[in-house]
């Protein structure tokens, strides 16, 4: 939501991006709603939406190896961005979800930034130079059932 370190700590970040790096989400795609492109991202990997202004902190300090390709979305206010991913929806438990392929769900999760009075500073000298924003997430799970492992998943590679 803004640069502060009560809510952006590098330890914290790096073990969601190596969490994630773990679970094969091998075929996701983002669009931002206001520049209209679309981006496949077919290696594995986090994706992050951040406010406006924070996505060079996320290149320069959150391993390459971790984050696959085009894997960071910088909004504006009111800017959306569109992530469809696919997840296991077997069971509530993360660690049984990685062994058990059988059914995914795909989610269509859009992702708004929205304006909030606060302020970003992290160095001390770089007051409002980035953006801080709060964030709404809609998300709409697609029923996908893959258990008949014939290769032939346009949904969830």
């Amino acid at each position: 939501s803004h640069n502060h370190y009560d809510h952006l700590d590098y330890n914290s970040v790096k073990e969601i991006a190596k969490l994630m790096l773990n679970y094969d989400e091998s075929n996701s795609s983002t669009t931002n709603t206001n520049t209209n492109t679309n981006t496949n991202n077919t290696s594995r990997g986090v994706q992050f939406v951040v406010p406006l202004g924070l996505k060079a902190w996320f290149q320069s300090n959150v391993p390459e190896a971790f984050m696959g390709n085009n894997t960071t979305v910088e909004l504006d206010w009111h800017e959306q961005a569109n992530i469809s991913s696919c997840y296991n929806n077997n069971n509530d438990n993360y660690q049984d979800n990685l062994k058990n392929q059988n059914s995914k769900t795909s989610m269509d999760v859009r992702v708004t930034a929205v304006p909030m009075q606060h302020w970003s500073n992290r160095y001390g000298w770089d007051k409002d130079k980035t953006l801080w924003c709060g964030f709404s997430v809609v998300a709409t799970p697609l029923e996908h059932d893959n258990r008949s492992n014939d290769g032939n998943d346009d949904c969830c590679p």
